[in-house]
């Protein structure tokens, strides 16, 4: 058994291998980009891997993904920041639906 670190964003992940067969291998979400949401209680939303945002008020707020639309509804919603990568939303957060 041999091992090969990988080094993702400044994160390192350790493959372990035996007999040429990987024990532990990298999330799904950060292989192919997936779209990942986090909330934190019902004030902040981050997401990353987004595409764009496709509309924008005070009590609604959808966010285009690989996967889906969000639909994230509430009050005082604002758009806290926004990168290439992620985005935060800050407000009252009532919903959040995954639109397919």
């Amino acid at each position: 058994m041999h091992n090969k670190n990988v080094e993702l964003n400044n994160v390192v992940f350790i493959k372990l291998y035996k007999g040429g067969v990987g024990m532990f291998d990298l999330p799904n979400d950060l292989k192919i980009n997936l779209p990942k949401v986090i909330t934190v209680g019902n004030k902040f939303i981050n997401i990353e891997n987004y595409i764009s945002v496709l509309e924008y008020s005070k009590q609604m707020i959808k966010v285009s993904t690989k996967l889906n639309v969000l639909k994230i509804e509430g009050e005082d919603l604002i758009i806290k920041y926004i990168t290439e990568d992620d985005l935060c939303i800050e407000g009252k957060i009532y919903s959040v639906e995954y639109w397919v």
